[in-house]
């Protein structure tokens, strides 16, 4: 299998763990949702029902998160979040499939539960909340409007869906936008920022230590372990030895979130140095692709191989 696709979907179950997570799941429902009805819910109003409705998909769906939130006594929204490393342009058609299906199925367990009272007068459905979580670069482009998605939608506006899903872009917030919420979730997403090991210096030297500080006080032990997750999953995307990934680990551990990302800086920048050293990184008589070639028989990553060469990703998977 593809290295880059095995990543990919580890980074997909990742949110699906993190989103798991109740306390994690309201931080990111209070941040980003812009719905004030739900900036009271506590974790004793969310149940789970992404194995309930996601099957019900087309296709496989590692990395969504279904819950039903209790407003008031029998009163629900139900929120949906997906996650998206790339744009996706049918993103709205496929919501609306979504819901509908999640409807239908909310339709049939109460049916179940009280025989006829769908059909009765008073009997309404739960509004589903429907969010985008897009970690990719570019920026999205994709109709966020269902309606603006059909033909003459003006025309037969009566008779067609108008609705938007809620789009949660990763790259349209700074780390300093980031670090306003001093959490997990803030943390975990300026770590999503990471996509190249040069990139850990730069961040790294926007993260302030009163940041460090309040997240290390906001964060409680048993979310350390959902840390590590996402970390190594992190690693393993930028090649880290085992070694280094557990000595990282020790880190978190201990709760030594700053020397955690210098070790991460020290790391890349030491890697960059042993091929500028060999020779590699500047090529002398050897061109940009033979040091790839050669890069790629030591089975570093394509990422670490573009940050040194120049080359592009796709220049370098052609290589392979």
């Amino acid at each position: 299998m593809d290295n880059n696709k095995v990543i990919h979907k580890l980074k997909d179950n990742s949110y699906k763990e993190l989103f798991d997570n109740p306390e994690v799941f309201i931080q990111f429902i209070k941040h980003f949702s812009n719905v004030p009805l739900l900036n009271n819910i506590k974790a004793e109003d969310i149940e789970d029902y992404t194995n309930r409705y996601v099957p019900l998909f087309l296709e496989e769906k590692d990395a969504d998160s279904i819950k039903v939130v209790k407003i008031k006594e029998d009163i629900f929204v139900i929120t949906m979040i997906e996650h998206q490393s790339e744009i996706c342009y049918n993103m709205s058609c496929r919501m609306l499939w979504y819901m509908v299906l999640i409807w239908n199925e909310w339709i049939k367990q109460k049916e179940k539960e009280d025989k006829g009272s769908t059909i009765r007068k008073d009997f309404k459905l739960p509004p589903i909340l429907p969010i985008v979580y897009y970690t990719g670069t570019d920026t999205w482009s994709a109709e966020i409007n269902f309606s603006n998605s059909v033909y003459l939608s003006k025309e037969f506006y009566k008779y067609i869906p108008n609705f938007n899903y809620e789009l949660v872009p990763l790259n349209k917030y700074t780390i300093e936008d980031l670090m306003k919420y001093e959490d997990i979730l803030s943390f975990i997403m300026i770590l999503d920022k990471i996509k190249k090991p040069t990139q850990i210096k730069e961040i790294l030297e926007k993260i302030t230590e009163e940041y460090i500080n309040k997240v290390n006080e906001n964060i409680p032990d048993n979310l350390l372990q959902l840390i590590k997750d996402i970390v190594f999953l992190f690693l393993k995307k930028i090649d880290t030895p085992k070694k280094e990934r557990e000595k990282i680990e020790n880190l978190i551990n201990e709760r030594r979130f700053s020397t955690m990302f210098e070790t991460l800086e020290y790391n890349a920048q030491k890697e960059r140095e042993q091929y500028k050293a060999e020779g590699k990184l500047e090529g002398k008589k050897e061109s940009k692709v033979e040091i790839a070639k050669n890069m790629l028989i030591n089975n570093l990553s394509i990422t670490i191989i573009s940050d040194c060469t120049g080359l592009s990703k796709e220049e370098i998977e052609k290589l392979k």
